[in-house]
């Protein structure tokens, strides 16, 4: 059963369930975060392999968050119209694909297209956390 805004102002009584979608989401949204900022960590080893100038590297780590950025406008126009949970579960998908690919680039090109791609995948995530919160927790909570 899932609580939304109607139910809460219908006095419906809320179950724990939500705080196990809440508490699936907070662990989602933290490898997302995680995901995030891994190439930070990964950068030197990849300029290594790859041997990469300053401007490469800064386009790599650019290239995600851009991606990230301006897919999150047609996110929430998606989620509006086919819900977060077709959307979330896709960009869950996709952001583990994304991921696996990026363990198989072979070249700078392919682990920037796969930086795109992750960042694609990812976009939706914030959106789709917020709107099932809103949902599903009342505000007076």
């Amino acid at each position: 059963m899932s609580l939304n805004i109607e139910q809460a102002a219908s006095g419906v009584k809320p179950t724990h369930h939500r705080w196990w979608v809440a508490f699936l989401f907070f662990l989602i949204y933290t490898i997302a975060a995680a995901d995030r900022a891994n190439l930070g960590v990964a950068l030197p080893f990849i300029r290594k392999k790859f041997t990469m100038t300053n401007a490469e590297a800064g386009a790599l780590v650019s290239l995600f968050l851009l991606a990230y950025a301006f897919i999150q406008i047609p996110s929430a126009w998606l989620i509006t119209r086919f819900g977060v949970r077709r959307v979330f579960t896709s960009s869950m998908i996709l952001t583990s694909i994304a991921t696996a690919l990026t363990g198989f680039a072979g070249s700078i090109l392919q682990l920037k297209m796969c930086r795109v791609l992750l960042g694609i995948a990812e976009g939706p995530l914030p959106i789709g956390v917020t709107s099932t919160i809103n949902n599903w927790f009342p505000s007076k909570e």
